[in-house]
């Protein structure tokens, strides 16, 4: 492991920081579970996690593109790229 997480109080905020994420794909997935639940989504547990997880990493870029200046109309523009793959990856025969 990297000496930087060898610092006091370290690894209690890496221990958050993986908790927030893991916290984040968990949100993620309950809309469509629920979509499943209901007979409207017909999307297998293991794929609703690698959609959870994709849309989750989306998020993640899009802080870091903030981050360092990307303007709202290229964070939208990322956006509407990923919810364009929505429809697919929900799909009986999509992922």
């Amino acid at each position: 492991m990297c000496s930087i997480w060898r610092r006091p109080g370290s690894l209690a905020r890496l221990a958050r920081l993986q908790s927030r994420r893991s916290a984040r794909i968990t949100g993620l997935k309950r809309v469509p579970a629920r979509g499943i639940a209901d007979g409207d989504l017909t999307v297998s547990p293991a794929s609703l996690d690698a959609i959870a997880r994709y849309y989750a990493t989306l998020v993640q870029g899009l802080s870091v593109q903030a981050r360092d200046g990307a303007s709202r109309a290229d964070l939208e523009a990322v956006v509407t790229c990923a919810m364009a793959a929505w429809d697919t990856l929900v799909s009986a025969d999509g992922y």
